[in-house]
């Protein structure tokens, strides 16, 4: 299969050159400070919990 050259083009055209961006998250100022859960930190009503014994 052939491709057209210009189908790896390094500059889009239409503005969307997000791959190898540093992108600003966030979530992060309310992990570091403590502020924010976690998802793992949650409980819902109901939940199970599971531990695995070798």
């Amino acid at each position: 299969m052939e491709l057209r050259k210009d189908y790896f083009a390094d500059v889009r055209k239409d503005g969307l050159n997000e791959i190898g961006q540093p992108r600003p998250r966030l979530d992060s100022p309310g992990h570091v400070t403590g502020k924010t859960a976690y998802f793992a930190d949650r409980n819902f009503p109901g939940m199970l919990h599971l531990k695995m014994v070798r």
